[in-house]
């Protein structure tokens, strides 16, 4: 019977939550038309700010993390079976030094990409379009 509880109450939990969100987000638009808000105005409030540059390395930061991870448990696991008594705070750190690991190494990959990728300021590319023309 436990075993049906848990799942069930997750997802039930869970689409209460959406639930109180998406309702909760369609109260403040209502209000903000009520108040005298157009659309565009309400569009622009409620949208994320475009102006941020989307980090375009976040995939790799992803997967790094899941890669290494994965080699953080396959090292507990290859521990585990040693005759030798590990404790659990072993185990985590191994865990935890491996996914800081793998921030170090995109961090770097990420800096020498950037630095391969010489970025010309808009002005200078302006500049440089006009005078092929």
């Amino acid at each position: 019977m436990a075993e049906i509880i848990v799942p069930t109450s997750l997802f039930i939990t869970m689409a209460i939550v959406f639930s109180i969100f998406i309702i909760s987000r369609h109260r403040e638009k209502m209000y903000a038309m009520e108040r005298g808000m157009t659309p565009e105005m309400i569009n622009a409030v409620f949208q994320r700010d475009k102006s941020k540059q989307k980090d375009k390395y976040s995939t790799l930061k992803w997967g790094m993390m899941f890669f290494f991870t994965g080699v953080g448990f396959v090292l507990v696991g290859y521990f585990d079976t040693m005759d030798r008594h590990i404790s659990d705070e072993f185990k985590f750190s191994i865990i935890a030094i491996s996914i800081g690991l793998a921030l170090l190494i995109t961090y770097f990959v990420i800096d020498k990409k950037n630095e391969q990728q010489k970025i010309i300021p808009p002005t200078q590319a302006n500049e440089s379009n006009s005078s092929v023309s």
